[in-house]
């Protein structure tokens, strides 16, 4: 199709490779960002398997290595500042590990 409008006149040809470049160009950022998107729901389900694991053994330690890695997949996202502060506020007191990953989850 970019030859034949090469054919016609060069400046449709231009045209014509330039509208293919940002066409190219569109759909790598839209694969790259379904790619990084995909990559977090991993890291996500990741942490929910642990988080699952941690309720079931109510170990402290991994449940604030959990919530420190949930805070800091959720740091960009300005709809969680709220519940970003309230766990950052709760992340040193003196919680067993099966409710810091239930106050995780409620927030």
């Amino acid at each position: 199709m970019i030859e034949d409008l090469f054919a016609r006149s060069e400046g449709l040809g231009f045209l014509g490779l330039a509208f293919a470049f940002a066409a190219t160009l569109a759909l790598i950022v839209v694969v790259a960002r379904e790619a990084l998107g995909l990559a977090r729901l991993a890291a996500i389900e990741k942490l929910h398997l642990r988080a699952a694991a941690v309720l079931a053994s109510d170990d402290r330690a991994e449940s604030r290595t959990i919530v420190q890695e949930l805070l800091k997949l959720a740091h960009q996202n300005p709809h969680l500042a709220r519940a970003r502060t309230a766990l950052q506020r709760h992340a040193d007191d003196i919680i067993d590990g099966a409710d810091m990953i239930r106050l995780a989850e409620r927030e």
